[in-house]
């Protein structure tokens, strides 16, 4: 059952820059957390912090090396830009650094975007190239928050179920979830790969994680306590290519919802 309620939530979109070949490939894990302390190694910044608060850590774990810049776009709703930016910098194969979000980032009314309304929340991004040695390729990846699940949605204290937004402390727009929850989330990750020697999509494409849940048997049709389906979720976060992948599997664009919300509806409201 929770797997199944997981998939009105975990559903999202890695935005590549840009689309072109990318001969030399590529795989880097971000990995999110919410914690007391620095769960991970290697920390870049040296920002101030309180007790608890967002972690994210971007590991190599392909067999290129990145050279370039890496950081995340923090512009909160109450305490402005926490940004942070890298400098230059090489992660070889293997190797890994983490982040800390400024302040108590749970208490910062959410991140890149207006409180109390849908938001796409921290951005972390890689700017540079990627290289084997011999060959090189640009490479300029951006994923926010937003789209990186953990795969164990829970209903936080004001009624949202998410498997997302980690690094705000779970609730999609911006309140505070409170300690207890926001620590007991358990970690988001992403992969951004890319097989040597293969071309990029031309748009942005379906989480593995997407497919994983509704190849394993989780139903696209349960909805939550406001009657939105999965369907619903991607239509309203603008996950074009998740909402296609649910077409697929049955999904309805006329499913009706409290106030007679509908995924097409919403979809059109969206752009």
């Amino acid at each position: 059952m929770r797997r199944a309620l997981a998939l009105c939530v975990a559903f999202g979109m890695l935005f590549p820059v840009a689309a072109r070949a990318l001969p030399v490939g590529y795989s880097f894990t971000v990995t999110t957390a919410f914690s007391v302390g620095n769960p991970f190694p290697n920390r870049l910044d040296a920002v101030f912090t309180e007790l608890d608060t967002g972690f994210l850590q971007i590991e190599n774990t392909g067999s290129t090396t990145f050279e370039g810049h890496l950081g995340i776009t923090a512009v909160s709703a109450f305490a402005g830009d926490l940004s942070f930016d890298s400098g230059p910098l090489t992660l070889a194969p293997g190797a890994a650094v983490s982040i800390a979000v400024a302040n108590r980032s749970r208490s910062e009314g959410g991140f890149n975007g207006p409180y109390f309304f849908p938001q796409p929340g921290i951005g972390i991004y890689m700017n540079g190239i990627v290289t084997d040695g011999s060959a090189q390729e640009a490479f300029a990846p951006l994923v926010s928050d937003r789209d990186i699940h953990s795969g164990s949605a829970r209903t936080d204290p004001f009624g949202f179920l998410s498997d997302s937004f980690v690094l705000q402390g779970g609730n999609p727009l911006g309140f505070d979830t409170g300690f207890e929850y926001a620590v007991s989330q358990a970690r988001g990750q992403v992969v951004l790969s890319q097989a040597a020697g293969t071309v990029s999509a031309s748009e942005p494409v379906a989480e593995p994680a997407s497919a994983a849940l509704l190849s394993g048997g989780a139903s696209h049709a349960l909805a939550d306590k406001q009657g939105w389906t999965a369907a619903h979720k991607a239509a309203f976060y603008g996950h074009t290519a998740c909402l296609r992948l649910l077409l697929a599997a049955g999904a309805q664009l006329e499913a009706t919802a409290d106030k007679r919300a509908t995924p097409l509806i919403l979809a059109a409201q969206q752009g």
